[in-house]
């Protein structure tokens, strides 16, 4: 936890390009990677890992009694103290902020506190996720957040998985215009879709199966799903 990010970008004017290609990003305590303002960013083929926590005491498939960590069948208290001792921090695998085209593909996302987060992308342009596997961390999977700006605008999210994250599968807040298609989303504890305030979000040919396993997430909040949609 007392780690910083990897790598960290704030591009101040949306004119700079980023491509990052086969690169392992491990054990940071912010993010692997952090990219603000910038006017395109391309992550293909990495692989990140253990950044945001460090993979240990939690066990985001099975329940505490076959894997004798924590689970998702763990009480609201012994999953907050684990998110405040030294195991965790506040960070995960990549956040991409303010990027007006995204392509990110071909990643594996695992065991980090945040999985694949973009915010307040493809504004007057567009972005592509797909082909990513994003599986067993603490926060959602695949994360379309919204910031100072509102959201995220024309994102095609499409062929991935999203699967045994503490938290959501897929989660969108804000935006419009965002595309959800032939996702493998399984075992979640929270939704496998969830989407708050969102204009014209498109959610087909996906397969959900065996989500909202668990009244809270893993940091030991209330869950924000009721359903696997």
């Amino acid at each position: 936890d007392g780690n910083g990010s990897i790598l960290y970008f704030n591009g101040l004017d949306n004119t700079k390009e980023l491509k990052f290609k086969n690169i392992k990003f491990h054990n940071a305590g912010g993010y692997g990677l952090y990219l603000k303002k910038t006017a395109k960013v391309t992550i293909e083929d990495c692989e990140f890992k253990n950044s945001g926590w460090n993979g240990t005491a939690l066990n985001t498939i099975a329940s505490k009694d076959v894997s004798g960590l924590l689970g998702y069948d763990s009480d609201a208290a012994d999953l907050q103290a684990f998110y405040a001792g030294v195991n965790a921090s506040n960070g995960g695998a990549m956040r991409i902020q303010e990027a007006t085209q995204v392509l990110i593909t071909g990643n594996t996302i695992e065991n980090n506190l945040r999985g694949l987060r973009v915010q307040d992308c493809g504004i007057n342009g567009g972005g592509v996720i797909s082909r990513n596997q994003s599986s067993q961390n603490i926060e959602s999977g695949i994360y379309i957040a919204a910031g100072a700006l509102g959201g995220c605008q024309n994102m095609t999210t499409t062929m991935n998985v999203s699967a045994y994250n503490a938290n959501n599968g897929l989660l969108v807040i804000g935006g419009i215009n965002n595309k959800f298609s032939q996702n493998e989303v399984n075992g979640n504890w929270n939704a496998g879709f969830c989407a708050w305030g969102s204009a014209n979000t498109t959610l087909r040919d996906s397969g959900l199966y065996d989500n909202n396993r668990s009244a809270y997430n893993g940091i030991g909040n209330t869950g924000d799903a009721k359903a696997s949609i």
